[in-house]
C-alpha cells in the first residue's frame, strides 16, 4: 500500500513542491511502526525557503494528511492532482485558505 512506502511519500512530496514551484531548503521522512500510540505511518516534512510541507500518514485507517503553507502564491490545484494520481483517494477533503 502507497500510504505506508516511505519512498512514495517522499516521491509525491518532492513532485508536489516541485510542481507548484517552491524550494526545499530541508527535507526528512520518519517511519512509525506500531509502537505508536497512533498505530504506523509515515511523517515527511520539508522545509521550504517561502514556508512548509507536511504529510502525515494513517495506512490502518486509510488516512492522509497534506499540510502545505507558503508566503508565495502558488497554484493548489496541481497537489491536488497529483494526490489524486497517486493516491488514488476515495474521497477528499480540502481546506484552502488564502490570505492577502
Amino acid at each position: 500500500q502507497y500510504l505506508n512506502d516511505p519512498k512514495v511519500i517522499e516521491t509525491f512530496m518532492r513532485q508536489a513542491i516541485a510542481a507548484t514551484g517552491l524550494q526545499i531548503v530541508h527535507f526528512h521522512i520518519q517511519e512509525f511502526k506500531n509502537g505508536s500510540s497512533f498505530g504506523p505511518g509515515i511523517t515527511g516534512m520539508a522545509l521550504l525557503s517561502e514556508s512548509h510541507m507536511v504529510v502525515h500518514t494513517a495506512p490502518e485507517r486509510r488516512g492522509f494528511n497534506l499540510d502545505l503553507f507558503s508566503c508565495k502564491p502558488f497554484d493548489a490545484s496541481r497537489v491536488n492532482n497529483l494526490v489524486h494520481i497517486t493516491f488514488r483517494p476515495d474521497a477528499t477533503h480540502r481546506w484552502e485558505v488564502v490570505r492577502r
